[in-house]
């Protein structure tokens, strides 16, 4: 890994639950994976739901069923760039998209470009009411 991937923190890989690593201690994620993982949580997590934290996070979820209209997709794109850019390791949000889920009404996918500091450009798409989409 390289010293930019390094400046990205390590943590605990959490997709679904944590992991086992190969020496049988807990699985760590680090560099551009560690940034998505971290983004990721804070697009779930309900803003209070974190003592230490309670300003915390974009609750996602709260916009279930409730995103067809521009102004509600809009009231989310503000949110989660204000939350994204309170990361550390992201100097500012380049572009959100809301995507509506055809196969399931009333959810969503967000697709997001973030630059980030040292790399340039990184950007994902999460459906915020399951995993990481490949």
């Amino acid at each position: 890994m390289s010293a930019i991937d390094d400046q990205f923190l390590i943590d605990l890989e959490f997709t679904g639950g944590l992991k086992a690593a190969p020496n049988g201690d807990i699985q760590l994620i680090k560099g551009q994976n560690n940034l998505k993982q971290a983004l990721f949580n804070c697009l779930v997590t309900p803003p209070g739901s974190l003592a230490h934290r309670p300003t915390y996070g974009v609750g996602a979820q709260k916009w279930q069923n409730d995103i067809g209209s521009v102004s509600k997709q809009q009231s989310l794109a503000v949110e989660i760039k204000r939350q994204f850019e309170k990361d550390i390791r992201v100097e500012k949000v380049v572009s959100i998209s809301i995507i509506a889920d055809q196969e399931r009404l009333g959810l969503f996918l967000v697709r997001y470009k973030v630059l980030a500091v040292g790399i340039g450009e990184l950007e994902d798409t999460v459906n915020p009411f399951g995993d990481i989409i490949a």
